[in-house]
């Protein structure tokens, strides 16, 4: 497996626990020896344990939206570069 397959895997839910075993055996012994896809995997736990919390808090009751965030140029988003 490289990099791109296991991101991809990833990133659209397929190594969860109902993925067939070989596959993600595949997938660990990838991250042993990959240290991005193992970073990439912890972005990627944490971005989805973020947007739950927030899901969670926009249900409760008497929720509110929430602020707009930070505008492009403050980002650096609309810059070349």
């Amino acid at each position: 497996m490289n990099c791109q397959q296991y991101t991809t895997l990833l990133a659209s839910g397929q190594l969860g626990p109902r993925a067939p075993w070989p596959l993600r055996a595949r997938a660990a012994c990838h991250t042993l020896i990959c240290a991005h896809c193992r970073r990439f995997a912890r972005n990627d736990a944490a971005l989805t344990a973020l947007l739950q919390g927030w899901r969670e808090s926009l249900q409760a009751p008497g929720a509110s939206p929430p602020p707009d965030g930070p505008k492009a140029s403050e980002t650096g988003a609309d810059s070349a570069g």
